[in-house]
């Protein structure tokens, strides 16, 4: 995975959100209350709850019960689930802010070019920046770009500063709440062609609102080339390896429950005279004195789920990192993101199947 991923050719970047102001820092989940900001280690909650979700699971390790039935099952489903959710809180928890603020900053980069062609139009029209700024916050429908438009046209009328400063300051500026490198270079050259002349700006925005146009039909290109290869490992980290791993646990248990009866039914045939006089000296029931019949030292069922229950785990998590990377790159947000989101399927999914694999395997009668 990794030198696949290695080879990937760059493409867009991510703008980070953790100078925005009431992030959390990483690893951290944000509580905001009257202004203050606290920051909840997520390691901690994670682990508290993975092993209190756990803890019957973990007993079962240390004292293996003699014989099969469900509630056992379930027990040692426990562990599985405890881990699962303490990787689900602490990749969604870490990641769940910082993504609502990045997808609004995605929004409002998605939406730049028409709001530059639409101020290049004011700017030619003979309206100073100051004044087409207001009239394109007051035209646009809600949204991130009305936002940052609201925040510029605030910072002047209200703050009295000049628009580079509405823009740039360092404490109040629209940028501190939108740090946007695409937005940043954006309105650096707009503050340049704003000292050449209104024609020389409002040319400026028109050529930008078209590089940024193409820019979107190259990643939508982008986006289906690679759809249907990422639906398919998506499909897979979701569902597919899941269920099989469902079903593989449940036909394990009926695996066994045969085997037993097998050993059982041949040992009490072996022990009757009738049997003794009939097979003389080899005895039927020392085929399953053999390691593969050998029922009583096999893995018991408890434990076989364990193991496939954490494997579903890892094989979640690294398909989650790969189509991560593939799609966005070197990105721990929505690399968080995604593994918490796939693994909270997968699990619910492996649960399903194995829940209803061994009630429906249980309902057949052996050796009826």
């Amino acid at each position: 995975m990794t030198m696949v991923l290695s080879k990937r050719p760059g493409t867009f970047s991510h703008t980070s959100v953790d100078t925005i102001p009431g992030m959390p820092k990483k690893g951290h989940y944000a509580i905001v209350r009257n202004g203050k900001v606290t920051q909840i280690p997520l390691i901690y909650v994670s682990v508290a709850a993975a092993l209190l979700v756990g803890f019957p699971g973990i007993l079962q390790i240390f004292s293996l019960p003699e014989s099969y039935s469900f509630m056992n099952i379930i027990q040692s489903m426990t562990l599985v689930w405890g881990i699962a959710l303490g990787i689900i809180i602490y990749t969604i928890g870490s990641s769940r802010q910082k993504l609502t603020a990045r997808r609004e900053l995605e929004e409002l980069e998605n939406e730049l070019d028409v709001a530059l062609y639409d101020l290049s139009d004011r700017l030619n029209m003979g309206n100073p920046i100051e004044h087409a700024i207001g009239e394109a916050e007051r035209s646009l429908k809600k949204g991130p770009l009305k936002k940052f438009f609201r925040k510029i046209n605030d910072n002047m009328v209200v703050m009295g500063m000049p628009f580079e400063k509405a823009v740039f300051n360092k404490e109040e500026g629209a940028l501190v709440y939108y740090p946007s490198d695409l937005i940043k270079t954006v309105m650096e050259i707009v503050v340049e062609g704003t000292k050449k002349g209104l024609r020389a700006t409002s040319s400026t925005l028109r050529t930008i609102s078209k590089y940024l146009k193409n820019m979107k039909v190259v990643k939508r290109n982008i986006t289906e080339l690679l759809g249907t290869t990422v639906s398919s490992m998506k499909f897979q980290s979701q569902f597919l390896t899941s269920f099989i791993a469902g079903i593989i646990v449940s036909l394990d248990i009926l695996l066994t429950r045969i085997l037993s009866e097998l050993s059982t039914k041949v040992g009490s045939f072996q022990g009757s005279e009738s049997a003794a006089g009939a097979l003389g000296t080899t005895g039927a029931g020392n085929i399953f004195q053999g390691s593969f019949f050998d029922v009583a030292n096999a893995i018991p069922a408890e434990m076989m789920q364990m193991v496939v229950g954490i494997y579903v785990i890892q094989v979640t998590v690294l398909l989650s990192m790969l189509i991560n990377g593939v799609e966005n790159g070197k990105d721990e947000v929505y690399r968080n993101n995604m593994i918490g989101k796939n693994l909270i399927v997968a699990i619910i999914v492996y649960s399903i199947a194995l829940i209803m694999g061994v009630f429906l395997f249980g309902r057949f009668e052996i050796f009826a």
